[in-house]
């Protein structure tokens, strides 16, 4: 049968050594410990930037309109150019501008 010994010694094999389940066990412990302070750390760099901006009055929400923009609010966003290409953002503006010029 199996053995959970951290040692194990076949017949062909010289002298391998493996991890056995209490010291994989004790590992995974302390992985799962030290990842929750460590992710508050790093979601705590990812927050928004120190700029205070007024928030644009919301528009009348119709069927043409129905997220309810104001027209004459600017678009800002951020695109990342990744595997998509900008094509997309960039017919997106061409839309809002179409829609709200």
């Amino acid at each position: 049968m199996g053995s959970t010994s951290a040692e194990n010694t076949g017949a062909g094999d010289k002298s391998t050594t493996g991890v056995g389940r209490r010291a994989l066990i004790k590992r995974s412990a302390a992985l799962g410990l030290l990842s929750v302070p460590t992710m508050s750390f790093l979601s705590a760099c990812a927050s928004g930037g120190g700029e205070d901006q007024e928030k644009a009055k919301a528009g009348k929400k119709t069927a043409k309109n129905p997220l309810g923009v104001n027209d004459g609010a600017q678009m800002e966003f951020v695109l990342f150019d990744g595997g998509f290409g900008k094509e997309y953002a960039e017919d997106a503006v061409k839309v809002y501008e179409k829609n709200f010029p």
